[in-house]
């Protein structure tokens, strides 16, 4: 299915290497019910190469009467929270990988061109942290909102150059800003970060890593810049939460009376 991203298989009698049997088994969950999906054979297609290389050694188990790799479940097995599931692959995707689950994602979850405007009417300025789920944990589908996320979450020069073309152009009101507790920038100190890149890079940074220690003060700095913000439309439906990432519970932020 992608042509010229695979590698061939091990020599006939060859032992494969963890990293060739993952390239069929690393994506999916294990153990599910007997029988392969279409979801399923499409990933391992892809994974695996077309046809005519090496087969997996649970395939050729398979074929001479072992017992094989367990099947993989179905699609929506797959796309469960990572908590059922396990992950044996690490390291950043490979290009087979992205081909065959977005070939996964067309088939089985796009629901076709949504509009350009988000139907909530709102903003989500977030985190980048891999943890928060930001779609979920505020109960939103694509096409609900826009999603600026950045280190911290935290309201700067570009989430404000953000934040009015969202207003001003796509008919955004509400902003929703989403930090969380043992985010990366509370372990951090600004002045010894900034002063370790300039000397190994030889470079002074000129941006801010907004480092800070109390996400709860920290989101109510980025609600207080919000609303000090000359160029944004609207300035009256700005709410603040702190995401608790050991409870998955999302904490309201208010500012001082």
């Amino acid at each position: 299915m992608v042509k010229g991203s695979h590698q061939a298989g091990p020599a006939r009698g060859a032992r494969p290497s963890d990293f060739q049997r993952s390239r069929t088994q690393s994506i999916f969950a294990p153990a599910g019910p007997p029988g392969k999906p279409r979801g399923a054979r499409l990933l391992t297609r892809a994974c695996a190469g077309p046809p005519g290389t090496q087969r997996s050694a649970g395939a050729r188990r398979g074929q001479r009467g072992i017992a094989s790799d367990p099947a993989p479940p179905a699609a929506a097995a797959y796309h469960a929270p990572v908590t059922e599931r396990v992950r044996h692959a690490r390291g950043p995707l490979t290009g087979p990988e992205i081909a065959a689950h977005n070939e996964l994602y067309v088939r089985e979850q796009f629901v076709g061109l949504r509009p350009l405007r988000p139907a909530r009417e709102m903003a989500v300025v977030a985190c980048m942290d891999s943890r928060m789920a930001v779609f979920s944990l505020l109960g939103l589908e694509p096409g609900d909102a826009h999603i600026i996320r950045n280190a911290g979450g935290v309201v700067t020069d570009d989430v404000i150059r953000s934040l009015v073309l969202s207003q001003r152009v796509m008919g955004t009101r509400g902003i929703v800003i989403v930090q969380h507790t043992d985010c990366g920038l509370t372990k951090i100190s600004e002045d010894q970060m900034r002063a370790d890149l300039e000397a190994a890079t030889g470079v002074a940074p000129r941006f801010v890593f907004e480092a800070f220690r109390d996400p709860f003060a920290n989101v109510r700095q980025s609600m207080r810049r919000l609303y000090a913000s000359p160029f944004l439309l609207y300035r009256d439906e700005i709410l603040g939460y702190v995401y608790d990432v050991a409870t998955g519970r999302m904490n309201q932020v208010k500012l001082e009376a």
